[in-house]
């Protein structure tokens, strides 16, 4: 017999580990879609949606090829937005906040981005998959390191796909 405490214990650790990794990711779907091995997607032209407070870093130009990437791994082909199986869109937002400066340390500010993708039905542009890359904004890293994080990311964030 299990003692609950130690279950319980056993539960938190796996919890806390999860939160220990830099990026995090999740996926969600219409469970009714069936979604073919192999496809073809297009973008959903001008729904691509970048914070203002990371404009600047140069990911308008990083994202759609490393989505594009990820999606040609799995057997999907880019083809125009009136052939297309799927359509893509992206958001990227930002949210700063402020750690108060406490005895023993400083004030720091941390920015948290999240990346969401979504792949739409090009009839009625519902969603039929979205997907969510959380970590924090590094601004101080190279462009080609900050172009090898989004491709490790959207590379664990479509893993699974198509469900």
């Amino acid at each position: 017999m299990r003692k609950p405490g130690r279950m319980l214990g056993v539960l938190l650790l796996v919890a806390l580990a999860g939160c220990a990794s830099e990026v995090s990711v999740g996926t969600a779907y219409d469970p009714l879609t069936v979604f073919p091995r192999q496809g073809t997607f297009a973008w959903d032209e001008g729904s691509n949606v970048i914070s203002e407070q990371v404009a600047h870093l140069g990911l308008a130009e990083l994202l759609p090829p490393a989505v594009e990437g990820a999606l040609a791994s799995r057997g999907w082909q880019k083809a125009s937005a009136d052939a297309a199986d799927l359509l893509v869109s992206y958001q990227l937002s930002v949210a700063t906040w402020v750690q108060v400066a406490t005895p023993d340390s400083e004030e720091r500010s941390r920015a948290m981005g999240t990346l969401s993708v979504a792949l739409l039905d090009p009839e009625n542009k519902q969603r039929l998959w979205v997907g969510f890359i959380q970590a924090d904004v590094a601004p101080s890293v190279s462009h080609e390191e900050r172009r090898k994080r989004i491709e490790a990311a959207l590379e664990r964030l479509f893993k699974e796909f198509p469900p």
